[in-house]
């Protein structure tokens, strides 16, 4: 037994639809995540564009722990920016001081580039 599926696609002038016949259990199997149409067969490629986030954090502890608070803080934003994850990431960590009411301060930076396209898995 044949199973054809038709689906259109148009918001417009009812004699501007046109039919397209799709594959039922192909490789055309999409998924909604975040708003987003994500295909599983695109393929990702590593961006151009190079982008910088940085993280500051004080600890009381000591300097691992702000360090360690500042870089999470960094690598949080360069996910959050990039819906299909980073890449040719390259992590720099900043100053660690001790200030007069004895905490530590550090400072962290990251800078990546997304993973092109973004509807990419």
């Amino acid at each position: 037994m044949v199973v054809s599926v038709l689906a259109a696609c148009n918001g417009g002038d009812p004699s501007e639809d046109t039919l397209e016949p799709l594959e039922v259990g192909a490789a055309r199997v999409c998924a909604e995540a975040n708003g987003c149409q994500r295909s599983a067969d695109a393929t990702c490629l590593c961006g151009t564009t190079r982008y910088t986030a940085s993280g500051a954090a004080t600890s009381s502890l000591r300097c691992e722990r702000a360090m360690e608070t500042a870089r999470d803080q960094a690598l949080a934003k360069a996910t959050a920016a990039c819906p299909a994850g980073y890449c040719n990431a390259v992590e720099q960590e900043g100053l660690c001081e001790r200030a007069p009411s004895g905490a530590y301060h550090a400072t962290f930076y990251l800078t990546y580039s997304c993973k092109d396209p973004a509807t990419c898995l």
